[in-house]
């Protein structure tokens, strides 16, 4: 085993040391069986160092750091006894972790300010073994955007149903996907979607104009 391996299956082996801890605890407490576990990431696997690029994206095109599905198509775990059936498998629900905060919400019945308008939506449905249809797109901006990388030159992205567009800070380079027919993202369709592009760019603006200064 070289070096790189023994690093990556290091700190797996203590992620795995802590999530028992967790787990210990609260089966100690009494609450194992009455409380909502989630486990997630932030990223795909990373991008720099050797010791550091031994994660797999399962195929997906781009790791950390980068807007495609390798870097942002990350685990959602849920361990609820009595509620979430243990094994199943959803690879259809498209969910974010900002859908966490209306959801927690939600779940403990308590209503968010009224002039709070979340990216995020309710996926309540997900933990009553449902699939979750997703209404709100997805934004991303990555102001570090590398364009000596090859999937580094992504600035902004948008996903609605189907659709996933990335563009750089300029314009200059626009693709689009679709992300059902086509995980990896291997087959560029904005040239034959002109109008979905000019639609999705529109949207990402539109999000971007509203937020905070």
């Amino acid at each position: 085993m070289g070096p790189d391996k023994e690093v990556y299956y290091g700190v797996l082996t203590d992620a795995d040391r802590h999530i028992g801890r967790l787990m210990a605890a609260l089966e100690k407490m009494g609450m194992d069986e009455n409380t909502l576990v989630i486990f997630s990431s932030d990223n795909g696997p990373a991008i720099a160092m050797p010791a550091l690029t031994v994660g797999s994206t399962g195929g997906l095109r781009g790791r950390k750091v980068d807007i495609f599905q390798g870097g942002v198509n990350v685990p959602f775990i849920v361990r609820w006894p009595g509620k979430v059936e243990a094994g199943k498998v959803d690879s259809t629900s498209v969910l974010s972790t900002v859908d966490l905060l209306p959801t927690f919400a939600a779940l403990a019945k308590k209503d968010l300010p009224a002039d709070y308008y979340p990216d995020g939506e309710n996926i309540i449905s997900i933990f009553d073994n449902k699939t979750f249809n997703r209404t709100k797109p997805l934004f991303w901006e990555w102001r570090f955007a590398a364009a000596e990388r090859p999937n580094g030159w992504v600035n902004s992205a948008v996903r609605e149903g189907e659709w996933k567009l990335m563009a750089d800070e300029k314009r200059e380079r626009v693709e689009l996907y679709n992300i059902e027919n086509d995980r990896a993202e291997s087959k560029d369709r904005a040239a034959s979607n002109p109008e979905k592009v000019k639609e999705l760019l529109a949207m990402w603006d539109q999000w971007k104009a509203g937020l905070p200064e």
